[in-house]
């Protein structure tokens, strides 16, 4: 059978009209179509998607007062808003997106252009009292409505000085913040007093809002916040919410000092994060006692007691004669270390005799006064940071 060659060809110009069409999609070559999202269609490499060629819509968002973070905020597809501020003082400015349920937003500000979420853009040496506009658009690819929060910051969201640390509360939590720069030098410099006793102290760090970013921190006995004085460090991801740290043999009635910095894995980790934050004495999960109600163990001895490693317990104990007597201490889960402290008062302050760093058992002879009452805390040593294992002691006191 004799083929049609004229159909063939006219199949042949079909196709290449097709591809011609093809191309100019991905290429913006003048065809008005929807394009969004083709994968990859970008011919210069500066974006894998082309969006659609049709008017933003417009609108214009409240304005933001300098370090209030603005919530519930929401941006429909394809529209963009535009917020604006004005400088108290003059240096830098800081604009974030806090965008922590996903979607595609953009943040135009002067120069800076950011693409995804919880990324910042920077003004160094903005005016005083001038006013500065940024806008927010949604690209998302998935045409939904992204909400999110806005913040405008004076600085670059860092908190305190090594000259003038933030001072934390005891025993309050605390927010406390951490922004970004285009160096990826973010430090936060606090300062906290330990109370009326010795002994261990939990810091529990709760991150406020979605990271992919890794934190550290490190305590310093030493405002100088230098390495010879360092006492502590951890380490917290961002995708931890929240982590508990315990730093042990911390003197009472002493300022230590808190450094709190990012550590980065791309330039693209340039967010503004929230931390809530609270320091207080432990007695270490498991334990018996506590400062202000201690185990009376006077008609109990021997007695058989437990101690959290990494944690405390305390007793009390009234003397029936004067003299020496002698306190021993067993601890029967011997791979453990454990201290024990004889105080005085109630205040666990006024210490009289100690057993430091030992595995098994420490007795000491002390001198005691008939008719008084006195204090022991006992301490649980592991060289872990976890609170977990529980060490069984037996206390006995002597003629």
């Amino acid at each position: 059978m004799k083929k049609n060659k004229k159909f063939s060809l006219n199949k042949y110009l079909l196709w290449l009209i097709l591809m011609i069409i093809s191309t100019n999609i991905c290429t913006g070559g003048g065809i008005d179509i929807d394009c969004n999202p083709i994968p990859d269609c970008g011919s210069d490499g500066s974006s894998n998607y082309d969006y659609e060629e049709k008017p933003l819509t417009k609108k214009t968002g409240p304005e933001l007062i300098i370090g209030q973070q603005l919530d519930d905020q929401s941006i429909d597809y394809y529209h963009s808003i535009t917020y604006s501020f004005t400088t108290i003082e003059s240096g830098t400015y800081s604009v974030f997106i806090l965008n922590e349920l996903g979607g595609d937003i953009e943040l135009n500000f002067l120069d800076c252009y950011r693409h995804s979420s919880e990324y910042g853009c920077f003004i160094e040496n903005a005016s005083a009292s001038t006013s500065y506009n940024f806008e927010i658009v949604n690209y998302d690819y998935d045409e939904n409505t992204v909400s999110y929060s806005v913040i405008v910051i004076h600085g670059n969201g860092s908190e305190g000085t090594p000259a003038s640390p933030v001072l934390i509360p005891f025993n309050t939590d605390t927010e406390i913040t951490m922004g970004a720069d285009q160096n990826n030098s973010i430090k936060s410099y606090y300062a906290f007093t330990t109370e009326n006793h010795m002994g261990s102290y939990v810091i529990n760090l709760s991150l406020l809002n979605l990271s992919e970013e890794d934190f550290e921190w490190q305590i310093f006995g030493s405002q100088s916040f230098a390495d010879e004085s360092k006492i502590d460090f951890r380490r917290l991801t961002g995708t931890a919410v929240s982590k508990t740290f315990l730093t042990e043999n911390l003197d009472a009635n002493t300022q230590y000092y808190l450094l709190l910095q990012k550590t980065y894995y791309n330039d693209y980790n340039k967010t503004y994060n929230r931390f809530s934050i609270n320091i207080n004495y432990t007695t270490g999960q498991g334990s018996e006692g506590t400062i202000n109600s201690p185990v009376n163990v006077t008609s109990l001895l021997p007695y058989s007691g437990i101690v959290k490693s990494n944690g405390e317990s305390f007793y009390s104990f009234t003397t029936s004669t004067d003299g020496s007597q002698t306190i021993s201490l067993t601890n029967t889960t011997n791979e453990v270390g454990i201290n024990w402290y004889l105080y005085s008062d109630s205040n666990f302050s006024n210490l009289l005799s100690s057993c430091v760093n030992y595995n098994i058992q420490c007795n000491n002879s002390v001198a005691l006064t008939n008719g008084e009452t006195y204090y022991i805390q006992v301490q649980g040593i592991e060289s872990s940071v976890d609170i977990d294992n529980t060490l069984n002691i037996t206390m006995d006191i002597t003629p």
